[in-house]
This record gives C-alpha cells, structure tokens and sequence, in this order.
C-alpha cells in the first residue's frame, strides 16, 4: 500500500503548534536584511542568481548605492538606506537586490505599498527568487491582505521546500486564517439565545481556550502519547463543536490511530464548519486513499489545490489518485514535474517508486527509490518503499530485514502508527513466503489492531490462515477485505485460491465446498 504523504494538521490550517502561538515570524524581514547584506549572501537574496546584473556602464555606480544603502540599514537608519536603494534601482534598472533591499526599507518605514511593490519587480525580473516571495507576503500580511501573503509564502514554500523561513510564515499565515474562523463570537446566536453579558463572555472565554486545548493534543501526538492525544483533541471537538481546527487535528489522531472511517468524519465536519480549511482538505484525501476511495480522494486533493495551488502533499497525492484511477502515465508525468520543480525534495521520486512498484516496473522503482535516498538517506518512508521493493522482487529475508528495522522503536510509542501499520504487513508478508506462518499471524493480527479497517492486513491474515488450513475465515478475512476495498489485490489473490480449493473439494467428493 502507498503510503500517501501526510499533512499533519500542524502543517497547515490547525497549527505548527509550537513557535506559532507565541506569535507569527512576519518580523523575520528586519532580521534578515542585516543578516544576509551584512554577509554579502548575494547568491541566498537573488534566489540563487547573481545580484547584480551587469547592463551598462553605470552598473558600478548602482553597487556603490547598494553598499551604502546596506550600511546605513545596519545602522537603523532606513529613510537613508532607502534613498541609496532608489538611487540603485535608478542608475541600473536590472538590479534586482536593488529592488529587493528597497522593498525592505520601505517595508521598515511603513510604506507597504510601496514595499510590495518593488519586491512584484524583483519576482518579474526572476519569478524564482524565493527570498522577495518571503519578504512579499510579510508585507502583504502587515496591510491585512492574509490571502495575498499566504499565496506569496506558499509560492516561496514551492520553490524552497527546505526553508524554515517561508514554511513558519506559511503556517502561522494558515493558522490566523483558521483562528479568525475559531474566534468569530456567535453574537446573533447568543442574542437569539436571549444570553446575558455574563453568559457571551463565557461563550468567548471558551473561544480563546480552543487553541490551547489543540496545542495540548498535538504535543502528546508529536511525543507518541497517542491515548492523550486522542483523548485531548476528542474533547477538544466535543467542547468547541463550532471549531474546524479542533475537528481537524481530531481527525488526524484517529487516523494515526487507525480509525480511518473515524478520521473522514472529523474532516468533513472540520470542512462543514470551513470549506477554506486546506489541511482538513488534504488529510480528508489521504483517509480515503488508504481506504481506496480513490475517486473521493482525487476529488479532496482537487478542492485542496483550488485553495493552495502550491501545496505540495495536494500534488502529490493527486498524482497518485491519477494513478491508481487508471491515468498511469498522466500521474507519473505529473510526479515528474513536481520533482522537477522540487530538486531537492524526496516525496516525489518515494511517491514514483511506491507507484511503480505496484505497477511492477522494478527496475525503475529501484532508480526513483534510490533517487529518494541520495536527497534524503534517513527518509523512513523511502526506506519502507525499498522494503516493498524487495518483497516484490521475491527477496523475503531482505524484506523481513528491512521492515523489522523500520519497526524500531515498537510501534506503541510511534505517532507513525500508519506507517508502521503497512510496515508490519509487509513484514508479515515476508515472513508468509518464508515459511513463518505463525510468526506472519502475529504480525496480521498487530496491524489490524492499529488499523482495523485495513484491507490489505485482512487480505494478509486470510493468506496465512489458508495455509493453515483454516479456509473458513480465511474465506471471512477476504470478505472483509474485498469490503474495504473491492480493488484489493491481495484479496482478490485470496478469493482465488479459496475458488481453487473449492474446485479441488468438488472434484474429490461430489459435492460443493461447505465455504461457498
């Protein structure tokens, strides 16, 4: 199974929880001017193109105006700086940190139009240039524009996925949006209600809790305290049933946890309360592609991109949706774009190679795998792809090798329980073909309790009971498989070899099998 990847709530509208309550980074501007100016990173502030570019004679006289507008930046004074960015901007228009610092010292004396607008002219010299995409939507967020900021960040996010910078900005953009949401007081309800001063403000006070209770949840999730969690964030949901962020990182929880059918209930009630809400749009897309609603989730992952054209567990996992619905070639191109676009980032060539491997293209899942490996070596999810690679290949005691290493730590103390659902399947798996059988029940029988609706552990454990010669539930643990998931290879591998047996017993006796 695919492993889809995962968008933690925390990632998008709920909460990158920990640094974010304390308030937003959108004064990481101030700082960096100093930083990089000051260090002559002139490589990091054009993007990675030089920063200045040479058209005419007057080109010198444009970098001495850069060098002085930096120096008087260092000092505090910015009316200074920006007169000597201008002077830049002025004597070589193709210099685009020019533009970029001019944007800053604008930003530094409030005039943010202005601002904005220099750092629109450095992205139109280079639509890469990641830094004035950052430093736009810092702008963009002082003037109450959220929805423009949190285009330009996620814009910076696409282009640098490894930023800290842009993906803190992002976050905390995504969590303002969704606690304007959180803290829009019922006034017309309570006036309805017929409630009194003292009745509304504690209806508000309860308001201002939400996020706490949340921050709460998500630490026990992130230290692997799943019970807490769960127990936190469900209560979180039942006290605050108005709140889409509460209802969203519940549903997170429960499909960490395994309750899949639990999770796409939360997100759609996160989703009910606010359409807008992208993370709940995106991890509602992964709760079906593990149940293998691929149609639904397409339909989750297109809604999610409407919201942000830039996210990139969205792409992802429509490719995969694309994929698995038939379009083979359409979603590998796609994954290919995305990693063409994201040199740097590993979830495209995973999501390839797990996509391949079911295809049964080896050879070219073990390329995008080690793809996978050379930008990230310590990448669990591209180690869980090379696993499935070997069972595929045949290789039972590497397979066994390599998942029994992906399930240290056990799985009680993991926030991955997903991940370490598929993982003891697959190892179950292994241990099938090897001749393990008892050993291989075992490890059915642990994944289904993390992940009681998993189609492929049932498939898995009705296999195992076969060659026990247990067919009767062999025969009910493919029917509850074929259930979840009507498409379920292994299942479906299952339902033939009962169809055998039967045949054989009919031929023997006279008679029909007493399973059928």
């Amino acid at each position: 199974m695919i492993m889809l990847p995962r968008v933690f709530v925390a990632l998008s509208a709920t909460v990158t929880l920990g640094a974010l309550f304390a308030g937003s980074n959108f004064g990481w501007f101030d700082m960096h001017y100093g930083a990089a100016c000051a260090q002559g990173e002139t490589a990091e502030a054009t993007g990675g193109i030089s920063g200045r570019i040479d058209t005419e004679s007057n080109t010198h006289d444009a970098d001495q105006h850069v060098k002085e507008g930096e120096r008087c930046a260092k000092f505090g004074n910015w009316t200074g700086a920006a007169d000597e960015f201008a002077k830049a901007v002025k004597a070589n228009p193709a210099n685009i940190v020019a533009y970029y610092n001019l944007g800053v010292a604008y930003a530094h004396l409030k005039k943010y139009d202005q601002a904005a607008e220099m750092e629109r002219r450095a992205i139109e010299m280079n639509p890469e240039y990641t830094l004035a995409y950052i430093e736009l939507g810092s702008i963009l967020e002082r003037t109450g524009d959220l929805a423009g900021a949190e285009e330009a960040e996620a814009k910076a996010v696409s282009l640098s996925p490894n930023n800290k910078i842009a993906k803190e900005n992002l976050s905390a953009l995504l969590v303002k949006r969704a606690s304007r949401q959180v803290n829009k007081m019922p006034g017309e309800d309570a006036a309805r209600k017929g409630l009194g001063p003292a009745a509304m403000e504690s209806e508000a006070l309860l308001r201002m809790n939400v996020f706490d209770r949340v921050k709460q949840g998500n630490t026990h999730f992130q230290q692997g305290e799943m019970s807490k969690a769960k127990e936190t964030l469900g209560q979180a949901a039942k006290d605050f049933p108005w709140s889409s962020v509460a209802h969203a990182n519940f549903g997170v929880v429960l499909g960490a946890t395994g309750d899949l059918v639990g999770e796409i209930r939360e997100e759609r009630k996160a989703l009910e309360i606010d359409s807008a809400n992208v993370a709940a749009q995106v991890n509602l897309g992964w709760a079906l592609s593990r149940k293998g609603k691929w149609e639904e989730a397409e339909t989750a992952y297109k809604s999610a991109l409407a919201l942000n054209a830039n996210l990139l567990e969205a792409k992802i996992g429509l490719a995969v949706a694309t994929v698995k619905l038939g379009q083979v070639d359409k979603g590998l191109e796609s994954l290919r774009q995305i990693g063409i676009e994201l040199s740097g980032n590993a979830l495209p060539s995973i999501a390839t190679g797990a996509l391949l491997t079911d295809l049964g293209r080896l050879d070219e899942a073990d390329a995008a795998l080690q793809e996978a490996l050379r930008l990230e070596p310590n990448n669990r999810e591209a180690q869980q792809r090379v696993a499935a690679l070997l069972l595929q290949k045949g290789q039972w005691a590497a397979a066994a090798e390599k998942y029994q290493a992906l399930l240290t730590p056990a799985t009680a103390g993991s926030n991955n329980s997903g991940g370490n659902c598929d993982n003891l399947v697959g190892l179950g798996l292994a241990l099938l073909k090897s001749g393990d059988k008892q050993g291989s029940q075992d490890k059915f029988r642990q994944a289904l309790e993390i992940e009681p609706d998993n189609a492929c552990a049932h498939a898995g454990l009705g296999l195992t009971l076969l060659s026990q010669g247990d067919n009767k539930q062999a025969m009910e643990e493919a029917r509850e498989a074929l259930m979840l998931d009507p498409k379920q290879e292994l299942a479906q591998a299952l339902i033939s070899k009962l169809n055998n047996h039967k045949a054989s017993t009919k031929n023997i006796s006279g008679r029909s099998s007493r399973w059928f």
